[in-house]
């Protein structure tokens, strides 16, 4: 194990050995992740927690929210730590619900039932069904987890049986730059994107001249291999160095690895 170099060498040396004389043509799934650093998901709470302490009022924004603790490596911190205020965008009714109850503290969490996307429009949605678990007895547990604006992309990973549990709603989109504006959380500490192989799509309608978190974080476990590649260079282009931490991407920017190194506290793998 060994400390995070100080940035300008960290940013000089991830570009040089990961990221340039790449080809046209996007590399394969494996070959991209073997090329960026590695950070322990176990790491990502203290990460929070230094970020934090320059902050009187730390927020955070969580796209594709579910119930913000299922298997969720920062839920606990921000209901913990009452200095964490957060807007979290969720599309499913059910999903919704939960999070009403479990982020109920009105004055510090706000919650929006919409999904995000390039425009401002109503579009088709699908996701199973909160009775398919009581109806479907290999119904696997994270089976709310899962919501597309793609029939396929929900029924591929459940039974035949579960098919006729997918419902198909017509929801609100909106692009994310917009809902942060209308919410007032224009410059989030940490952003956390999980939307089932959506992720860089979301990222894409992020204005980055208007808002540029210091942590973002994004699943990348059902991302195809040119949309990991595309959204490596775009984080890498921003000038984030950009970190596996196993089914997530986490990106930090240069302030946020400034503050790390300072610390001397997070330690990445060799």
């Amino acid at each position: 194990m060994k400390k995070i170099p100080y940035l300008m060498t960290v940013v000089a040396l991830v570009r040089k050995a990961f990221f340039s004389e790449r080809s046209i043509l996007s590399p394969g799934r494996s070959e991209l992740l073997g090329r960026l650093g590695v950070m322990a998901p176990e790491a990502i709470p203290k990460v929070l927690e230094v970020l934090a302490r320059a902050h009187s009022s730390p927020s955070f924004v969580k796209i594709g929210a579910n119930d913000g603790l299922t298997g969720d490596p920062c839920g606990d911190i921000f209901l913990r730590d009452k200095r964490w205020r957060g807007l979290l965008v969720e599309p499913v009714d059910y999903c919704v619900d939960k999070l009403k109850n479990i982020y109920s503290d009105s004055t510090r969490f706000t919650i929006c039932q919409v999904a995000i996307g390039h425009k401002q429009e109503r579009r088709k949605f699908f996701f199973m069904a909160k009775e398919a678990k009581y109806s479907c007895p290999d119904m696997p547990e994270w089976y709310d987890q899962l919501g597309s604006f793609e029939r396929e992309h929900v029924a591929k990973h459940f039974s035949a049986e579960a098919d006729k549990f997918i419902i198909e709603k017509e929801i609100d989109v909106c692009p994310l730059s917009l809902i942060l504006k209308r919410t007032g959380f224009v410059a989030p500490l940490v952003l956390h994107i999980d939307v089932e192989g959506f992720d860089y799509e979301v990222l894409k309608s992020l204005n980055f001249r208007q808002s540029r978190p210091s942590v973002i974080m994004a699943e990348h476990k059902h991302l195809s291999a040119s949309d990991l590649y595309s959204m490596t260079e775009l984080l890498d282009g921003k000038g984030y160095l950009v970190l596996n931490t196993g089914g997530d991407i986490l990106a930090l920017s240069k302030t946020a690895a400034k503050a790390l190194d300072a610390t001397q506290g997070i330690r990445l793998p060799d």
